[in-house]
């Protein structure tokens, strides 16, 4: 019921992710030269950094329609309501999260699949592990966004947090330049952002390359689980106050 309810919500105002899903397709098609310029005779290098660098870049942006969808819930005293029944703060989460994690895999699918078949990217092993990848990326971001819902004080504060950090992942993480060509300290801390993260997973998918795509996966589902404890613990005090 819950999660039926919030998918009727964000069908009503799908604006914003349809914005977040047009943009990277125009950047896809204006970028192709540089990135190809960057990786000479090896096309599918290329794909491969420029199609998941923007789809890890503009998830970081739909983190912001996640987090503002259920932020709504909050001010509207939605959540109160629910609180006051017998469901619990974590299956609540679950439930409004739920349709938010779909609309996060349909934009992620649909990056990927104008890639595969206006550009040629070409995974070396099928699908398959692409697929996975979006779903433990998709996940990381549904799980950061629903905990920025929870301390976020109004939608102004979690626009503004949201560009900036979004922007601040891309750059750093190598997602929209590639790591080799970012400055030293930038290369450094690299690592030490989700969106690095992202890319990788991306990336080693579609090299097949199990082993270290395992590694990023496993580190993209220690974020979200983290998050994830962050939202259902603020949730817990907000349901004490």
């Amino acid at each position: 019921m819950i999660a039926r309810h919030t998918a009727l919500l964000v069908t009503r105002d799908p604006g914003p992710m349809i914005g977040y899903t047009l943009m990277p397709l125009l950047l896809m098609a204006v970028l192709r030269p540089l990135y190809g310029a960057l990786y000479p005779g090896r096309p599918q290098s290329a794909l491969a950094q420029l199609a998941p660098g923007l789809a890890v870049m503009f998830a970081l942006f739909a983190l912001k329609v996640v987090g503002a969808g259920l932020l709504d819930e909050r001010i509207g005293r939605t959540w109160d309501r629910l609180a006051a029944g017998p469901a619990r703060p974590g299956e609540i989460l679950v439930g409004k999260a739920l349709p938010f994690l779909g609309m996060v895999l349909v934009q992620q699918a649909v990056l990927l699949g104008v890639a595969w078949a206006a550009f040629g990217l070409r995974p070396r092993d099928g699908w398959a592990l692409v697929a996975g990848a979006a779903f433990v990326w998709s996940l990381a971001i549904l799980a950061a966004g629903t905990a920025a819902a929870r301390f976020a004080r109004s939608p102004a504060q979690l626009s503004a947090a949201g560009d900036v950090a979004a922007i601040a992942v891309t750059c750093l993480s190598g997602a929209l330049v590639p790591r080799r060509l970012l400055p030293g300290w930038a290369s450094a801390v690299a690592p030490y952002t989700p969106g690095y993260w992202g890319l990788r997973v991306y990336q080693q998918a579609l090299r097949a390359e199990v082993g270290s795509l395992l590694r990023a996966a496993a580190i993209l589902l220690a974020i979200a689980l983290l998050s994830a404890a962050l939202a259902v613990g603020g949730s817990l005090r907000g349901a004490g106050r």
